[in-house]
């Protein structure tokens, strides 16, 4: 499993469900002693641990449960409403995402080709927009995300969360794919496990139709993400609700006020991180329609060439003209330093940092 962020929304639905939970592992247990008595194989109808994942692998229907009501979306991007009905009879793939997240958009190449390629035999691939930021739960964001990120998949918003919660999702990214009766069979978290996905994909598909000949590495990509990586300085938050590291890895200076989601940087504040990756990405807002400016220098020095983000110019700024995620450190490997973006024309709210390698 690849990076992902995680958040609990903590609901009586899930109480409820977390109390069932709790004496249904009491009688698995108990039903799992008893059968290792009689079958010392332990052999399971679950997903293996690697390699590709065939028929027998995926869990019979109903599996995890059926298809969430699609009803509460308040919008949707490259398709009319869909509905449960409407997705029978075909292989059912839901990508729960959030625009700002750099580990859901490394994964838009691989579901591309997954379109691409099993699309013709039945797959529709669903994504999900959950927003992390409240200022994501914009249609008018979202929409242009979609656009700018090339996801050309249906996408339902979710900006209350409610297909989320029904999901009982806890992460950024997230799949779960549904076979053709519209039962959720199986499940992954983060990036990577791109063969075990395909695969489960593919067998889902062959239960009454095809998967077809070609594969996902058989299609080709012409965006390709960097890839994440162990070892880099995790996700860090700069406002107060998601265990905000600002005091060590973060400083914050000249002003900085911090809310729940964000710090609010004045012109003439600065934040100053120290991190280990190749790459880091930060999102920010504008905090209105002026376009801010924001200077990026490293270790003290004008960004050099080759350590200079896409989104940083050549006189290294980064002009906020509209809430993103900013790419705006890159390199050659991964290396630390101290990273200090500097508003000069503010106010600027800055939400988080991520990383990659």
């Amino acid at each position: 499993m690849g990076c992902c962020r995680r958040i609990v929304r903590v609901t009586q639905r899930r109480s409820a469900i977390l109390a069932v939970i709790v004496v249904v592992l009491a009688v698995v247990a108990a039903l799992i002693a008893t059968n290792k008595a009689h079958d010392s194989s332990g052999a399971e109808n679950v997903l293996g641990t690697g390699g590709a994942v065939g028929a027998a692998d995926v869990r019979p229907a109903p599996g995890y449960g059926p298809l969430p009501d699609l009803s509460p979306a308040s919008d949707w991007d490259n398709t009319a409403p869909l509905t449960d009905a409407s997705l029978r009879g075909k292989v059912v793939l839901i990508d729960v995402w959030d625009a700002s997240c750099i580990n859901c958009r490394r994964t838009f190449p691989f579901l591309r080709k997954l379109q691409s390629t099993y699309g013709p035999q039945g797959l529709v691939i669903l994504g999900v927009h959950s927003p992390e930021f409240a200022f994501e739960k914009s249609h008018t964001y979202v929409a242009q995300q979609v656009k700018e990120l090339g996801v050309t998949w249906p996408v339902a918003e979710d900006p209350d969360m409610k297909i989320w919660d029904e999901l009982s999702n806890e992460y950024w990214p997230a799949n779960y794919l549904a076979d053709r009766q519209g039962h959720i069979r199986y499940e992954h978290v983060g990036e990577g496990d791109e063969t075990q996905i395909e695969g489960a994909v593919r067998a889902l598909l062959a239960e009454g139709g095809s998967a077809g000949s070609a594969v996902v590495g058989q299609v080709p990509d012409s965006q390709q993400p960097p890839t994440g990586g162990d070892g880099v300085t995790p996700e860090t938050y700069l406002g107060s609700q998601r265990g905000s590291t600002v005091g060590s890895t973060v400083q914050l200076s000249g002003n900085v006020r911090q809310t729940s989601q964000y710090a609010v940087v004045p012109t003439g504040g600065a934040i100053v991180l120290s991190f280990t990756g190749k790459d880091v990405y930060v999102v920010l807002d504008p905090a209105g329609t002026t376009p801010r400016t924001v200077a990026v220098t490293l270790d003290g020095r004008p960004l050099a060439a080759d350590r200079r983000g896409p989104d940083v110019s050549a006189t290294g700024v980064v002009t906020v003209a509209h809430q993103d995620l900013f790419h705006v450190v890159t390199g050659p490997a991964v290396a630390s330093g101290t990273l200090v973006l500097t508003v000069t024309g503010g106010p600027v709210d800055a939400y988080s940092f991520t990383f990659g390698a």
